[in-house]
């Protein structure tokens, strides 16, 4: 199942962190690209520390594959 939407505001200069990190670790600093995926602990450690605040969608989600079908049809047709 799909949990609500949560967006996490992080202090900034955190991202600079990250790459920090990821460089430490051997990344290449002309090929470091932010990740769009996280599952790293040591990553998720060093985001969760620096949130500042967090909000939860107030709407509940809606989906179903059913339902994305007919509205692309409708977008094709």
């Amino acid at each position: 199942s799909i949990e609500p939407l949560e967006i996490r505001v992080v202090q900034r200069g955190t991202f600079e962190k990250l790459m920090e990190y990821a460089i430490s670790r051997g990344a290449s600093i002309n090929q470091y690209m932010a990740p769009r995926c996280i599952t790293f602990a040591p990553i998720l450690e060093l985001l969760d520390s620096r949130v500042v605040s967090s909000h939860f969608s107030p709407a509940p989600l809606h989906w179903s594959p059913t339902r994305r079908h007919k509205q692309i049809h409708k977008l094709i047709n």
